[in-house]
Formats: C-alpha cells, structure tokens, sequence
C-alpha cells in the first residue's frame, strides 16, 4: 500500500498530519493525524475520510481542508 504524507502544521497543542494512502480498488484515501502534546504525553488520533479519489494531489487537498476544519471544530467523525 502506497502513502504520502503532506507537510504538517501546528494550531495551538495540536500538531495536523494530512496523508494519503492509496486503496486496493486503486484510488487514494484520504487521512488525517491529530496529536495532541500534553506535558510527557502524547494522544495522537488518526481518520481516514470516506470519499476516494483518481489522483493522490486531490486526497492530499482533501485531508489538508479537513484539517482545516477540524481545527475549528467543523469537521464531522469520519
């Protein structure tokens, strides 16, 4: 299984990781891991979002927008 991984960015305690990851049917997933730093700990939650996409720029965009959202509190659970 192939996967990217895009350049992270910061937003307060939070560190976002978009990524993508290519599918047996041949199409790219989109993904995204949150971590969260917390004194010596470290929670880090990943998604992997439903829509598959032909090219892995496009789930790339993607997870980076869900991130974007995430951050404000307007994405919904995957």
């Amino acid at each position: 299984m192939s996967s990217m991984t895009q350049e992270s960015f910061r937003i307060g305690k939070l560190l976002f990781t978009p990524f993508s990851r290519l599918a047996e049917d041949g199409r790219y997933k989109a993904g995204l891991s949150i971590k969260r730093e917390q004194g010596s700990s470290t929670h880090d939650r990943v998604s992997i979002y439903v829509p598959a996409f032909t090219r892995i720029e496009e789930a790339l965009i993607y997870a980076r927008a869900m991130g974007n959202y995430e951050s404000i509190g307007l994405a919904t659970p995957a």
